[in-house]
């Protein structure tokens, strides 16, 4: 396959450097960047679409209410609104 790529003059110079001292051409080096990008571009979107269910907390911290009589924490919570600070 052919392609012609416009690139800025001061890219075009730094890519050609970049293929002489790779000891490459220009086409097999934008050919070996291009790859590796997509390659990169591809293990990200398969990272991003990993979905967590709320359900994976289920039972975090339960042991923080190990010993506490929840009924009377909540009633002192609600009593503590109605008295002045």
């Amino acid at each position: 396959m052919s392609m012609t790529l416009d690139l800025p003059p001061d890219l075009e110079v730094q890519v050609k450097a970049e293929a002489n001292r790779r000891g490459q051409s220009v086409s097999d080096l934008i050919s070996e960047v291009m790859s590796a990008l997509l390659r990169q571009s591809e293990s990200l979107s398969a990272r991003d679409q990993v979905r967590h269910s709320i359900m994976e907390l289920r039972g975090i911290g339960k042991g923080v209410w190990r010993g506490i009589d929840v009924d009377a924490y909540i009633n002192e919570e609600r009593n503590s609104w109605d008295q002045p600070r």
